[in-house]
């Protein structure tokens, strides 16, 4: 269980590139990013290889890695993803959110590391208690990347993530918009 992976890749050739992000995802829907890689040379003719080591732990379940290719005038490429499966249960509950701290422009995520699969719900209340947003949300036996919309209008300040498993049992993380 959560044994690490290795991703590599190689270009033949390479023209304005600035670099690759990793990335990984549960569903093979929603990605995030494990990793940037900056290009070996952005202009190139020759054979290039590269390779990136996740290391993260309790991989559960199957996993989806794909590549992001960035070239320096922003223009990106995605490549299609590889599934690695694993054995096992994730063994404890681990909840963060990135970016952290975020800002309007930020699609804010939360990740979160259970072996508690089902009906979840997810609550963002401000310091004085006030929900701001919440919904139901699935949640994955593994790793589930939620994606939480509409926080753009919100002041700068610390706010309270508050998700619910389906055991009952409850995680709490702040979270800082600027």
């Amino acid at each position: 269980m959560g044994a690490d992976v290795l991703v590599t890749w190689q270009t033949a050739s390479e023209e304005n590139s600035k670099g690759y992000d990793v990335q990984v995802s549960t569903d093979g829907k929603v990605f995030r990013m494990l990793a940037s890689v900056p290009s070996a040379n952005p202009n190139t003719m020759k054979l290039n290889s590269y390779s990136y080591l996740d290391t993260e732990k309790n991989k559960a379940g199957t996993r989806y890695y794909r590549l992001r290719q960035v070239d320096l005038d922003g223009k990106e490429t995605f490549f299609a993803p590889v599934s690695v499966s694993f054995d096992g249960k994730v063994a404890e509950t681990t909840l963060v959110a990135y970016p952290n701290p975020f800002n309007g422009f930020d699609k804010l995520h939360v990740a979160l590391t259970s072996i508690a699969g089902g009906k979840g719900h997810l609550r963002i209340t401000d310091m004085t208690g006030r929900t701001i947003r919440q919904e139901s949300v699935e949640l994955n036996s593994g790793l589930t990347d939620l994606s939480v919309n509409g926080l753009a209008d919100l002041k700068a300040g610390i706010y309270i993530v508050n998700l619910t498993l389906p055991t009952g049992e409850v995680k709490n993380l702040k979270i800082v918009k600027q």
